[in-house]
Parts: C-alpha cells; sequence; structure tokens
C-alpha cells in the first residue's frame, strides 16, 4: 500500500488558498467603497468646516476695518462726515452686487 489518501470519487475544484482570496477581494471592494464614499465626505466636511471658519474670520476682520475707517476718518473730518462716507461706500457697493444679481432679469426691457 502506499501513502495516498483513499479515494472517494470527489475532487473538489476549489484551491486551497481559497478562502484567503475571497477575504482579500472582499477587502479590496470594501476598501474601494470606502474611498468613494467616507473618505471624500470626509474630506468634504473638512473643507466645510475650514470654510465656515474662514469665513467668520473674514466678516470679523472687515467689521475690525470698518470700524478703523471710521475712527480714522473721523479724527481727520469729523465723525459725522466719516461715517456718511463710510455709508455711501457701502451704498455705492450694495448697488453694485445688486446689479449683478441676475442679468436676464432688468428693468428696462
Amino acid at each position: 500500500m502506499t501513502d495516498r489518501e483513499p479515494e472517494t470519487g470527489f475532487e473538489p475544484d476549489v484551491e486551497p488558498d481559497f478562502p484567503t482570496k475571497v477575504a482579500d477581494a472582499l477587502e479590496s471592494m470594501a476598501a474601494k467603497a470606502r474611498s468613494l464614499t467616507v473618505d471624500r465626505a470626509e474630506n468634504a466636511a473638512k473643507w466645510a468646516a475650514a470654510g465656515t471658519v474662514l469665513f467668520f474670520l473674514g466678516v470679523i476682520a472687515v467689521i475690525f476695518l470698518l470700524i478703523g475707517l471710521a475712527r480714522l476718518l473721523g479724527e481727520v473730518v469729523g465723525t459725522e462726515v466719516a461715517y456718511a462716507i463710510i455709508g455711501g461706500l457701502l451704498l455705492i457697493g450694495a448697488w453694485l452686487i445688486w446689479r449683478m444679481r441676475d442679468p436676464k432679469e432688468s428693468p428696462d426691457g
């Protein structure tokens, strides 16, 4: 007799490392799905948070600059005139932005 296993009539076509290959394939598919969804959402959340912080810091900087400009002009030309100059500049800026809101709708027709 030889040291061979007894013949059962069934030889599986499955390779011995098949479970490892399946696990690796599932892991790579999960990693790809994560990179397409979670990583992009995480990146978008980071940029949204940074953008929000930078927006509010910019608003605060503009407010401080306007206060400084009002005080500087107030010393040079008087407080009431300084407020009128800054208000006029802000009004002109708002009017220009308002005109750019929708070029399709113009009151001229």
